[in-house]
């Protein structure tokens, strides 16, 4: 698939997902632009909070065109409280910041 969206004369926004079972952010940037890191979440805090704590593994693997993805917002879904909600926001966009580095 890699190989048949770059054959196209422009450019592609590629995501990955495996859930994050084969460790995708050692090797998905030599393949698409974002890859998940986690399985599903849900529009809970719990579920939120255990998807950035295991997104964080991976936070020195990210770079220009090149992020890891903890699965979708969940803002505005109706289970957590608006407290929360900026703070699920925040953590979100938080992690897409380029913190390029030696990835683990």
């Amino acid at each position: 698939m890699r190989d048949a969206l770059n054959a196209i004369s422009r450019s592609i926004f590629y995501s990955l997902c495996e859930w994050g079972e084969d460790d995708p952010a050692l090797w998905a940037k030599e393949v698409g632009n974002i890859w998940r890191t986690t399985d599903d979440i849900n529009d809970t805090w719990a579920s939120m909070t255990t998807a950035a704590d295991l997104n964080n593994k991976w936070a020195s693997c990210v770079g220009p065109s090149v992020w890891n993805d903890p699965d979708m917002l969940e803002v505005g879904n109706g289970w957590m409280t608006y407290e929360e909600y900026r703070g699920h926001f925040s953590i979100w966009a938080l992690m897409k910041e380029l913190l390029s580095g030696n990835c683990v």
